[in-house]
């Protein structure tokens, strides 16, 4: 999803930060709707698949040319790795909110920025400023902090920060809009999500078909809960810069973290210092932004201006 640069209209301004700023609450204190429930993680990720694909197929399909020019073999090469990657992300995330694990999940966002920075050296070419460095150095720090210490990485923070931002790389080559290409990703994974539903009701694991009301609700209105965050998230990117965008998202994490010390979880002096270089880090990655957003807007002042005289 690309970032419309800043709106003309104030208006339009502050509905985009309206939008922004619901998105990472919502996505901030999810924790707490998702703590709710108490079956297997996994069947939330199959009904979230089956559920989407359902819900986006009638809006996808009727403005699709044709469903041969739809599931092109490029499009569902990369739908299917997308689907592949946030499917796991999405998996991981709720295991882990529903495990105890939600300040290590919220320490995973807090590092996606910098790892966004770091596959797009690697596999896009780009070259990094010096201060994208310090903040990508900083980050590897605070990762090696827990390691050094009690001989034992965050890894399900690093797995949630490298698969969003393999799957961010992955959606740049899906040439379709946010709400095609989250149908086409749903479209790969639903006839799993079906067969893993299916097989969960069999074997009697599964919460969905309970005679309480509260697994069926949790699950169904979940999708329809990620369905309008991702809907409220496009109407707040189309009306804000990037840099704006980019500040807000810290507004997740940030809510996670608070919720995951509210809960009790552990925070000894090596995750408090993991945590203290990955904040550096980014404090340098955003203030690098800032200043390379503000060079570029006053050089297109400067171009638009024309030369003096």
């Amino acid at each position: 999803m690309k970032a419309a640069p800043a709106p003309t209209d104030p208006a339009e301004f502050r509905a985009g930060l309206i939008y922004a700023f619901l998105t990472y609450t919502i996505w901030g204190i999810s924790p707490l709707y998702w703590a709710l429930y108490s079956g297997p993680p996994i069947e939330i990720v199959a009904h979230r698949a089956l559920w989407a694909a359902v819900a986006l197929a009638p809006f996808v399909l009727i403005k699709a040319p044709s469903i041969a020019a739809l599931f092109s073999l490029r499009r569902v090469k990369w739908a299917a790795i997308g689907a592949v990657l946030i499917t796991a992300n999405w998996g991981a995330f709720i295991w882990a909110v529903t495990n105890g694990y939600v300040l290590e999940a919220s320490l995973g966002y807090f590092m996606g920025p910098l790892i966004n920075v770091a596959l797009g050296m690697i596999f896009l070419g780009e070259r990094l400023r010096r201060a994208q460095w310090v903040a990508v150095g900083l980050a590897l720090i605070g990762v090696l902090i827990p390691l050094v210490a009690s001989e034992s990485l965050p890894v399900i923070g690093l797995f949630l920060a490298t698969s969003f931002s393999f799957y961010a790389l992955v959606r740049k080559k899906l040439d379709v809009d946010g709400k095609t290409g989250l149908f086409l990703e749903a479209a790969m994974v639903a006839p799993f999500g079906l067969a893993a539903a299916i097989w969960f009701e069999a074997t009697g694991r599964g919460t969905f078909l309970e005679a309480s009301w509260q697994p069926f609700l949790l699950i169904f209105s979940g999708t329809v809960f990620t369905a309008g965050v991702l809907l409220l998230f496009s109407l707040g990117a189309r009306r804000l810069p990037l840099s704006t965008l980019g500040l807000m998202q810290y507004i997740a994490p940030t809510l996670q973290f608070i919720i995951g010390l509210a809960q009790g979880e552990a925070f000894g002096a090596d995750r408090a210092a993991a945590f203290l270089f990955i904040w550096s880090g980014l404090a340098v990655y955003t203030w690098d932004m800032y200043l390379s957003d503000r060079r570029r807007r006053r050089d297109r002042r400067l171009a638009a201006a024309g030369p003096p005289g």
